[in-house]
């Protein structure tokens, strides 16, 4: 999990490069439709409020999920 107020995306590229079987999921205080489309470009698997931990662990077991029945 990244916070994007905190990291910038390029930091997401580079993770994503490093490691692209981890998800990775940034937060924001108020996300919106520009900045979801721009981290998923940068290869994050989805952008959540930062305050919302449900839908953090959510988008990370159903990256996980994804990934382990593409993997099958």
């Amino acid at each position: 999990m990244l916070n994007i107020e905190q990291w910038l995306l390029t930091d997401v590229e580079h993770l994503h490069h490093d490691f692209p079987k981890m998800p990775i999921v940034c937060t924001h205080r108020i996300p919106d439709e520009e900045m979801w489309m721009a981290a998923l470009e940068a290869g994050a698997s989805d952008i959540c409020p930062a305050d919302d931990v449900d839908s953090v662990l959510t988008s990370v077991l159903r990256s996980m999920a994804l990934s382990q029945s593409a993997a099958a």
